[in-house]
């Protein structure tokens, strides 16, 4: 009676081996002898081979159609080999990693002993040798009566997706008596019917693997053609193909990759290229291993942080027919250059004013809301804001340590100015929030090509408002405000400034924030004759600013007191050139009533006698001393346990007027100089 099995696949292998035991049984019979007994190997059957060794194939062969139960088993074997070809698990897998035949019967019986260790010993009996215990060519040969067979080529799937490896090194690997073994995750998958590669899950390389969403709306149709058309290019020449896409974190790289193996009827598989890199000797062998589970699957994969794949993991995992995409933020490393290899290097602009309401409709049935219009948002924090809140906030994101996030406690009934520095304030804030409608809707992008950011400058003595100012623009358009700490950005050491520039730039061209520049032209100074290497770099640091201010995409105020000391190229580039001038007595007065309220938030009357006309007419002081000489006399007052008088005021502006050098004029409130 035949053994029943779990798994088509050992049926075959257990009834293969049992006809080739049938068949020694009966040599051994025929050619027992007395000069033979005890051997293993009888004389007669080394006389026979030695005389003709094709012989003895066509003898074994014979006899697997004459004896009655080695016919017997031939029937059951045709029988489960039928049953393991129709076996989904298998069949599967021999189709997708295109195993030659010869292939497929060495895996048979390397998967076999996986699933059974008990075969080790029927094959180890089977090499006439009890150190045999695993798959090799010559047994696959025998059993699956294949006069000529020759071990797997390394073009072979079976080799190239190291589904089963040799048990040896060098040249001997390639011997018909070598032992071979299969990858763990066969016997899972055959015993499971799941793919799954336990030294893969080890590294946890793919804790973010699975099905990316797809999207039926794609807010990057170029850049989806443009992969279509290489790859179709790349399959048509039996190449592999590597897709580069190129994009900040959230642009929505991973769903344009999600949507390209969409098209081509595969799900996404993505990996943590991080996590691979991390073992630099095993970093090929584990790439490849993620882009053959992909395989196994019917998954493209996708290597998030695709900058951290060196180049040999790269080569790894170009293979024939295969797609593989590299999610970078940037593509300073260089793609493959190889015959064999279709590479790829898509770089995702910011998607558009009507991609972007798209994007949100396709997320949410809730209405568009004006922060996905107004902003260029990328795809991720469109994404972030429909699934995780109301969108009536913009997604927090993390700025360089180059900033500072400055406080927004001003609007603009806060700011005293003059009507037209006023007036041209306003223009900037309309400016920045039509800027999208303007460029994409109108087309008037093409008057802006390097980049559609728009850069002001706000030039005044000290405590005219210009911090203020950019405080309330960066409140009014629901920005968050970075003041760039120059103290960090300018470097004593060659070349170190620029690198700092970049990553400031790099951070803030897309962050939901205004850009502030105070003191700037500590940054945009004059250019000098260059009279030795430190001018000449000098130069070169003020060239790539105003290279990289040109191509920035986002908003940036730059503040100065020293308006004259500003290159001249950079007041080209300035989309607004405010002026911010001391305020005369009408903007003082108001100032100072601002400064210094007539009762308190619980409605307590806290002045007394103020004159404001005189302060106003009389005092000559900016917007920032006033603000200090009235929070002076409030402690003053509250120190002496009164309302704030004439005096509290009188006395802090003398205190301020001596600490910024100035002079007090005592006679003009009656009192004595000295």
């Amino acid at each position: 009676m035949l053994l029943r099995t779990e798994h088509p696949l050992l049926r075959v292998v257990r009834l293969r081996s049992l006809r080739a035991v049938r068949w020694l049984q009966s040599r051994l019979a025929n050619d027992a002898d007395t000069s033979g007994q005890g051997l293993v190997i009888t004389h007669a059957e080394v006389e026979r081979y030695l005389r003709d060794p094709w012989q003895t194939w066509l003898e074994e062969d014979s006899f697997y159609r004459s004896d009655p139960e080695a016919c017997v088993l031939s029937s059951a074997i045709e029988s489960a080999q039928e049953t393991l070809a129709e076996d989904p698990v298998w069949f599967d897998l021999c189709k997708r990693f295109e195993l030659a035949q010869d292939e497929r019967d060495l895996l048979s019986l390397a998967a076999a002993v996986d699933l059974d260790p008990a075969l080790r010993r029927v094959y180890a009996y089977l090499h006439d040798d009890l150190a045999a215990i695993n798959a090799t060519p010559h047994l696959a040969a025998r059993l699956f009566t294949r006069a000529h067979w020759s071990p797997p080529s390394p073009g072979g799937g079976l080799m190239r997706w190291a589904l089963a490896t040799p048990v040896a090194s060098g040249p001997d690997r390639w011997g018909r008596l070598t032992p071979w073994q299969a990858d763990a995750a066969l016997a899972r998958v055959l015993a499971e019917g799941l793919w799954s590669d336990p030294e893969l899950d080890e590294t946890r390389a793919m804790q973010c693997a699975g099905s990316h969403r797809v999207l039926p709306h794609c807010g990057f149709p170029d850049a989806l053609r443009q992969l279509q058309e290489r790859y179709e290019a790349a399959r048509s020449l039996g190449q592999a193909f590597i897709a580069h896409l190129v994009a900040p974190a959230g642009a929505g790289r991973k769903t344009l990759a999600a949507q390209f193996a969409a098209r081509n009827g595969s799900s996404l598989l993505v990996c943590d290229a991080v996590v691979i890199a991390g073992g630099a000797e095993s970093a090929p062998a584990l790439a490849l291993r993620a882009v053959r589970a992909g395989k196994a699957t019917g998954a493209m994969v996708c290597f998030d942080h695709g900058e951290a794949l060196s180049a040999e993991a790269a080569r790894a995992v170009a293979q024939p027919g295969v797609a593989v995409i590299l999610c970078r933020t940037s593509r300073e490393e260089g793609s493959i250059a190889h015959p064999d290899i279709q590479s790829c290097c898509v770089e995702l602009d910011p998607l558009s004013r009507e991609a972007r309401s798209s994007f949100w409709q396709a997320l949410s049935e809730a209405p568009v809301p004006a922060l996905v219009t107004s902003r260029r948002l990328f795809a991720g924090e469109i994404a972030s804001l429909a699934f995780s809140c109301d969108g009536t906030r913009a997604p927090v994101r993390v700025p360089s340590p180059l900033v500072q996030v400055l406080p927004l406690p001003y609007r603009w009934d806060d700011l005293v100015l003059q009507e037209e520095t006023r007036s041209l304030l306003r223009e900037f804030q309309q400016q920045a929030e039509l800027r999208w409608y303007v460029a994409e809707d109108w087309g008037f992008s093409r008057l802006t090509p390097l980049g559609s950011g728009i850069t002001a400058l706000f030039a005044g003595p000290s405590g005219t408002g210009k911090t203020m100012a950019a405080q309330v623009m960066a409140r009014e358009l629901g920005l968050d405000l970075f003041r760039v700490d120059l103290a960090t950005v300018v470097n004593k050491y060659i070349g170190e400034t620029e690198k700092h520039l970049k990553e400031l730039f790099d951070t803030c061209d897309r962050a939901n924030a205004l850009l502030f520049f105070d003191e700037a032209d500590a940054l945009f100074g004059n250019r000098t004759q260059v009279k030795d290497a430190h001018d000449r770099f000098a130069n070169i640091e003020i060239d790539y600013l105003l290279q990289r201010l040109e191509q920035f995409d986002g908003l940036a105020i730059l503040a100065t007191n020293r308006k004259n000391d500003v290159d001249s190229a950079f007041l080209r580039r300035v989309r607004f050139l405010i002026d911010f001038l001391p305020p005369g007595a009408v903007e003082r007065r108001a100032i100072w009533r601002k400064a210094l309220p007539d009762e308190t938030p619980a409605g307590e009357v806290v002045l007394e006698g103020i004159d404001f006309d005189a302060l106003a007419t009389k005092l000559t002081l900016t917007g920032a001393s006033i603000k200090s000489a009235a929070l002076g006399a409030a402690f003053l007052a509250r120190a002496a346990g009164s309302r704030i008088t004439m005096e509290h005021v009188l006395a802090a502006v003398r205190r301020e007027t001596a600490k910024q050098g100035g002079v007090y004029r005592a006679h003009l409130w009656g009192e004595s100089d000295g």
